[in-house]
């Protein structure tokens, strides 16, 4: 049997070309789009309008690429060109589309379902995308040209990506710069480098928004750019993939991200499992290859002095409790009872409340008036244990704002509308109670990774209500308790803030699409890396395909691994769902060889 043939072959390269231009043309996506919001998208936002370079245009093309490649797929299926592989992953893919369409539907926001929320434009139409993808790739991809074609596609792309992301650690940012404002703003725009630099964190984010994506991205290109070095045609193949495996390194590293250095490492683990044979008898080049990487880790960290270092240290778990010990001495506030136009506020250092019924008045927790000294429009607290407190009022046509400080802190602003007292939440709403938010966990543990720990603590609980059927795609923002200000305040320095995302893949979809519909996606992952392990773990010697599929599996691994802490977006999802697609179909092949070994021997037997 052909080692390099898995079924039939079209024999023209522009069959793929839709899946060629979502590995390698849809990450470098960047256009403006401006956006004027409306009804509940306006709601829970930060302000009117939002204005996209990055997301958008990438879910857009994505789409127009799939639907191109389902046609082209439907033409050599009637032309009797494609074979439809008869396996397990099919009905897991069906159950899951299924699950995701009734989910759309039931929702109480069937368009953000369908279309998906601002910023993240991942509805039912992306997610069914994605399935499709997958399917249609592990069915029309058929040799090793093919696998090779795409391979190459997206290193050359990610070349790219990483040029940008590099520069940017350098200090020179391109999207900052006039010239490309010009480009990828919109018409009848006039946006400045000023404008847009919001847009800048510090580091590496390249095409990818932020650097936690871009720390995903490198996670799924690192991996599939090893059997193109070990199985180059030619010497100079060799030493150009053996340099784009090191930019991607480098890229990684100027991303600090904490997600891509786990995950990362857990691929390297992957590799040295599953590699573990060839990695002792060519022990000089193994010993080369981490010799490199430490001089690049070292290097890197010297030049960034000591950044990188600083981040991984932060993976160190004894450490990160030793920092939480010390957030948990921050001052919190413990509760806020509103009610009948009196606030009373419970902190970490003291207790006070507010009466708004007849101008305003401060009591302590002894319930003893303190006097006020009102000052222009400010009004400070005349006690010495309660000198950092002050009340900013501003007076509008329709209402009042008071605005409670503590030092230059906002702890709670404050609206009185025709003599009612009430507090504007985070996402802008008037409530006149203080809801008591359910939280499952990390107690103590509210800011581990960058708050992550609380975002999860509140997001655990909503699975609950979704054991069936989510909340509908890309609904998660809409359904976590915004309201939650003590909460907010503790954790993320502000309870203004809006929580758009679970930063988690599992409950992003989980709560999106249902439970049923996480435990199916588990299941079709985990049958698929049991497969590869049973395929490849105790192979002697590799080919081009068992190492490709021994690197996709490090992918989906890692991929997933950096799912515990980043969601799972368009910036990187349709490479892993294209990635997927390819390892399914190197399985398959690698599988009824297995299959035909097996025969052969017990016949001979």
């Amino acid at each position: 049997m052909n080692t390099e043939s898995i079924g039939k072959s079209r024999g023209s390269v522009i069959h793929f070309f839709p899946v060629l231009f979502i590995v390698g043309i849809v990450p470098l996506i960047v256009k403006g789009k401006y956006f004027i919001l409306n009804g509940i998208e306006k709601v829970y936002w930060k302000g009117c309008y939002h204005f996209d370079i990055f997301t958008y245009y990438k879910a857009l093309c994505f789409i127009i690429a799939v639907l191109i490649l389902g046609i082209i797929f439907t033409f050599l299926k009637v032309k009797n060109k494609i074979l439809i592989k008869r396996i397990k992953y099919n009905k897991f893919i069906l159950s899951y589309a299924f699950l995701i369409v009734l989910s759309s539907l039931f929702s109480e926001n069937i368009l953000i379902s369908i279309r998906g929320y601002t910023d993240t434009y991942q509805g039912m139409i992306v997610l069914l995308c994605y399935l499709f993808l997958v399917f249609v790739v592990y069915n029309m991809v058929n040799d090793e040209k093919e696998i090779r074609i795409i391979f190459k596609t997206l290193i050359i792309s990610s070349l790219i990506v990483a040029v940008i992301g590099i520069l940017q650690h350098l200090g020179y940012d391109i999207f900052l710069s006039e010239n490309f404002i010009n480009f990828y703003q919109p018409k009848n725009f006039n946006l400045t480098p000023e404008d847009m630099s919001y847009i800048t964190e510090g580091n590496s984010y390249s095409t990818m928004y932020v650097s936690n994506y871009l720390g995903n991205y490198v996670i799924l290109v690192f991996p599939i750019i090893i059997p193109m070095i070990l199985y180059g045609k030619n010497k100079k193949t060799r030493i150009f993939y053996i340099f784009a495996l090191i930019i991607s390194l480098v890229l990684l590293l100027y991303s600090e991200s904490r997600a891509g250095y786990l995950s990362m490492f857990l691929v390297l683990i992957v590799l040295t499992v599953f590699f573990r044979k060839q990695l002792l008898e060519y022990k000089k080049f193994t010993l080369i290859g981490i010799v490199i990487i430490l001089l690049l880790i070292f290097g890197l960290n010297f030049k960034t002095n000591g950044e990188i270092f600083k981040e991984m240290s932060r993976l160190n778990i004894f450490e990160e409790n030793e920092r939480m010990e010390e957030a948990s001495k921050r001052f919190k506030i413990i509760d806020i009872v509103l009610e009948n136009n009196k606030c009373k506020v419970v902190t970490s250092e003291n207790a006070f409340s507010l009466d708004f019924s007849d101008g305003i008045k401060f009591y302590n927790k002894k319930n003893i008036s303190v006097e006020l000294i009102k000052e222009n429009n400010t009004i400070k607290v005349n006690d010495e244990a309660f000198n950092k407190y002050k009340i900013v009022e501003t007076k509008f046509e329709q209402y009042t704002d008071y605005i409670l400080y503590r030092g230059g802190t906002i702890l709670i602003i404050f609206k009185n509308i025709n003599g009612k007292i009430y507090i504007e939440s985070g996402c802008n709403k008037l409530i006149d109670t203080v809801p008591k938010i359910e939280s499952f966990g990390f107690r103590n543990w509210g800011r581990f990774a960058s708050s992550r720990g609380y975002i999860w603590s509140r997001s655990i609980p909503l699975l609950k209500d979704t054991i069936l059927l989510g909340y509908g795609p890309d609904n998660f923002i809409i359904n976590y308790p915004q309201d939650d200000i003590v909460g907010k305040f503790n954790n993320m320095n502000t309870y203004k803030i809006i929580v758009t995302k679970p930063h988690n893949m599992f409950l992003q979809i989980g709560t999106n699409t249902g439970v049923l519909s996480l435990l199916i996606y588990l299941v079709f992952i985990f049958m698929y890396i049991r497969e590869c392990f049973k395929l490849y773990f105790k192979r002697s010697s590799h080919t081009f395909l068992t190492t490709s599929g021994v690197c996709i599996c490090a992918c989906v691994i890692g991929y997933l691994a950096a799912g515990i802490f980043n969601d799972s977006l368009i910036y990187s999802a349709p490479i892993y769902w294209t990635l997927l697609g390819i390892g399914i179909s190197v399985n398959y092949k690698m599988k009824i060889e297995k299959d035909v070994e097996d025969k052969q021997l017990k016949y001979i037997d």
